[in-house]
């Protein structure tokens, strides 16, 4: 069975549960950079991409694109899994896609089109939050 907008109105989760179907993975990232690039990033956000893409490439040999986003779909196995971490990350980002490939799980992306926040602060805004983001992803 695939899924169609008929019965799921939201055409980017049904592409991510679409290629979780397709390609037998545990997890399906959103990836804001695989199609157009368009998609206007901070400063410091575009340095986490970067760096913790090489990372995962070093360590992992897989190219992840968006290691940064929370856009994903998850099997139950890694909702179990993570359900079961005694001390979950902080920010369950890209430190949990290496610890994720490394146990042999896979993982693919999907692109998708995101829209900038209109309203509201990201939890990564200022100067101090993004540091300090950065200083907790290379500990875990």
């Amino acid at each position: 069975m695939t899924y169609d907008r008929k019965n799921f109105p939201f055409i980017f989760e049904v592409e991510l549960l679409n290629k979780m179907k397709e390609t037998d993975s545990d997890i399906v990232i959103g990836s804001r950079y695989m199609k157009d690039g368009t998609y206007k990033q901070t400063f410091f956000r575009k340095i986490g991409t970067v760096i913790f893409s090489k990372l995962i490439k070093l360590f992992c040999k897989k190219e992840i694109t968006d290691p940064l986003s929370g856009f994903q779909c998850l099997n139950k196995e890694v909702i179990e899994k993570y359900s079961k971490m005694g001390e979950y990350p902080e920010f369950p980002d890209a430190n949990l896609v290496i610890e994720m490939l490394m146990d042999g799980y896979n993982i693919v992306e999907v692109p998708v089109k995101m829209r900038l926040r209109e309203t509201g602060e990201s939890m990564h805004g200022g100067i101090i939050k993004p540091i300090k983001y950065m200083v907790v992803m290379f500990y875990t």
